[in-house]
């Protein structure tokens, strides 16, 4: 099975896509129209408070998409993850219980060059090759910063099992 897979960034309040996960959807409906893909996976959970956000990242994308003219069926929705880590091991296990037998080993990941970096850390340690598709938006220099330190975290701690991580999930 031929998978993409698009990761969140953030959720504004009251549920609204922010510009990074829509230029994210963006370059994956541009993909999707190759038709070179038998599914997208869309991942991401609640960043925000439940009074501010309602639903889940990937259902705003999922329904982002259908709006877009991909049929539901061909979405798959992570919902639960709020980090890079998390998105790797959950879409993971969402592909392995809905799709053992096409099990995919190779995904293309939409994302900003410097989060691909992060992903392909996580995937690699799964076994799972990446295909970078990238989205070339503009970060700021100190988020260029901290991709940096989160890209030398995920070298130490490919799949969030240690400490830091831990701790950054639960604040």
């Amino acid at each position: 099975m031929r998978v993409m897979v698009i990761p969140a960034e953030l959720i504004h309040p009251q549920n609204r896509i922010d510009g990074v996960t829509l230029a994210r959807l963006k370059e994956g409906l541009r993909l999707w129209k190759t038709g070179d893909f038998d599914k997208i996976v869309v991942t991401g959970g609640l960043f925000l408070p439940q009074d501010v956000q309602t639903r889940t990242a990937a259902d705003l994308m999922a329904e982002w998409l259908t709006q877009h003219d991909v049929p539901f069926y061909k979405i798959g929705i992570e919902g639960a993850s709020v980090d890079t880590y998390e998105n790797v091991r959950f879409v993971n296990d969402y592909l392995r219980r809905n799709h053992p037998s096409t099990m995919s080993s190779r995904w293309t990941v939409v994302s900003h060059p410097t989060h691909i970096r992060r992903f392909t850390v996580s995937c690699r340690a799964l076994g799972i090759a990446v295909v970078p598709a990238p989205v070339d938006y503009r970060l700021s220099w100190i988020a260029r910063l901290g991709e940096t330190v989160a890209y030398l975290l995920h070298r130490f701690d490919p799949l969030g099992e240690g400490r830091m991580a831990e701790r950054h999930r639960k604040d």
